[in-house]
C-alpha cells in the first residue's frame, strides 16, 4: 500500500532525490541514486542506469512500480514519471549501489541519506531543511509582530440610532447592540 505522495529531497551537490514511504518502509528511485552515484554515461545513460540496478541491488531490495501505481500517489503530476513505471529501492538497495559505485562523492551521498534524508522522514515524513526552519520562524516574528501594531479596536457609538431612524434599521438588521466594539 502506498502511503505517502513521492517526496523530492535536493541538493545542491547530487541534485534530486525522490522517495516515497510504503507501508512505513522509505523507498528510493533507483534511477535517481544511480545517477547520483554516477553510473550512467552517454548515450546508453539510461541502459546503463538500470544495469546497475539490476547487477548492484538484490531482487528483495528493489520493487516496480507501475505507471497506475505511480498515479496514485503523484497527484496528477506524472511530468517526473516514466509510462512504463519505475523502479525503487530499498535502504538496503542503496547502500548497495553506494558500496558499488567508483565516485569519491558516494561516500558523502551516503552520509546526506543517512543523517538527513532518512531521520527527517522517519521524523516528520517529509524533509525540513535550515532554510525552511529560517522561513518559519520568520513568519512567526513577522505575526508576532503584526499583533503588537495593531491598532486598538473603537467601541460603537449609538448616536447614529438617536439621531437618524434609518441607522437604527441598519443596526438592528446587523445586530449590532450599544457598546458593541467593530
Amino acid at each position: 500500500m502506498i502511503d505517502n505522495k513521492i517526496i523530492v529531497f535536493e541538493n545542491e551537490d547530487f541534485g534530486e532525490l525522490r522517495t516515497v514511504e510504503i507501508d512505513g518502509e522509505v523507498w528510493f528511485v533507483g534511477k535517481d541514486v544511480a545517477m547520483i552515484l554516477g553510473y550512467g554515461n552517454g548515450k546508453v545513460k539510461s541502459k546503463a542506469l538500470a544495469n546497475a540496478i539490476k547487477d548492484h541491488v538484490d531482487i528483495e531490495d528493489k520493487r516496480f512500480l507501475n505507471y497506475d501505481e505511480l498515479k496514485a500517489y503523484q497527484n496528477g503530476d506524472l511530468k517526473n514519471i516514466s509510462h512504463y513505471g519505475m523502479t525503487i529501492i530499498n535502504e538496503s538497495g542503496l547502500y548497495s549501489l553506494v558500496f558499488g559505485s567508483k565516485l569519491s562523492t558516494a561516500k558523502n551521498f551516503k552520509h546526506w541519506v543517512t543523517s538527513e534524508v532518512l531521520p527527517s522522514l522517519r521524523k516528520t515524513g517529509t524533509y525540513n531543511t535550515q532554510a525552511f526552519e529560517e522561513l518559519k520562524a520568520e513568519v512567526i516574528n513577522l505575526k508576532e509582530e503584526l499583533e503588537k501594531n495593531k491598532l486598538p479596536k473603537k467601541t460603537y457609538s449609538p448616536w447614529f440610532s438617536r439621531m437618524h431612524p434609518k441607522y437604527k434599521l441598519i443596526e438592528d438588521s446587523l445586530g449590532i447592540t450599544r457598546g458593541c466594539i467593530v
